[in-house]
């Protein structure tokens, strides 16, 4: 987990640990979780903490966004999420969602969320 380009306080190295850092982090927030599919597949405890982690951040203007080259969702989780197959938008439309949804957010800090989310 990184914070302003920087490792964030209280950051989990595991996934159940990142799971819980997610449910405990206070405020809005975007969480970009990058082939976390394969926990998923494989460890049924990370279902359940997913789907944990969906009722904590409903509501609180924090949202998960897991990417993935295949796709993968689990039964058990299948209507907690939402599974969308999108082009790659550009910087514009990325900045005009990010500065919406977060707007006490710098933009020197949503230049750099954009960029890493489009690699």
């Amino acid at each position: 987990m990184r914070r302003d380009g920087e490792a964030s306080p209280g950051a989990a190295t595991d996934p159940r640990g990142l799971l819980d850092f997610i449910i405990a982090h206070p405020g809005a927030a975007i969480f970009h979780l990058k082939d976390f599919h394969e926990r998923c597949a494989n460890l049924p405890r990370f279902r359940r903490r997913l789907r944990d982690v969906y009722e904590s951040c409903l509501d609180q203007r924090k949202f998960v966004v897991i990417t993935s080259p295949v796709r993968f969702v689990p039964e058990e989780v299948e209507r907690s999420i939402l599974f969308l197959e999108l082009r790659t938008p550009d910087v514009v439309e990325l900045l005009e969602f990010l500065r919406e949804e977060t707007p006490a957010t710098s933009d020197e800090i949503l230049q750099q969320v954009a960029r890493a989310l489009l690699g």
